[in-house]
């Protein structure tokens, strides 16, 4: 999301979370294992409307590969980030942005190492 940011630069929000198997069938989400869940934070604005800057995001860390269109936990060029991935073809995947603001890139499949898969957004709103 936005820019894209150096690992080392993400800073922990959540530290511990627990959500019951049965509120994560109810929402049709489906993992590889429940050891590669993980919850990150989103950041900046290239992904808002679906992720917003703050916004809990849980990831299946066990995704390590595209499978297919989606929003993926990903670094390109040093940069870590949050995009919607879809197959441009045999060698390259655009990254997506959500917010109309941002055009969409091409990157090479070799040049791209995916670390998670987006699997829920847990929108929090002030009310």
């Amino acid at each position: 999301m936005g820019h894209g940011q150096v690992p080392a630069e993400y800073s922990e929000v959540i530290r511990n979370v627990v959500i019951r198997e049965e509120v994560l069938r109810e929402k049709g989400v489906t993992y590889s294992a429940a050891q590669a869940l993980a919850m990150i934070t989103g950041w900046g604005q290239s992904m808002e409307g679906t992720i917003n800057d703050k916004d809990p995001v849980i990831v299946d860390r066990g995704v390590n590969g595209y499978e297919g269109e989606g929003v993926y936990v990903l670094t390109w060029h040093g940069d870590l980030l949050i995009k919607r991935l879809q197959r441009k073809d045999e060698d390259h995947l655009w990254l997506i942005s959500d917010n109309r603001n941002y055009e969409k890139q091409s990157a090479r499949l070799d040049d791209v190492t995916i670390h998670a898969k987006v699997l829920l957004v847990w929108n929090a709103r002030k009310i």
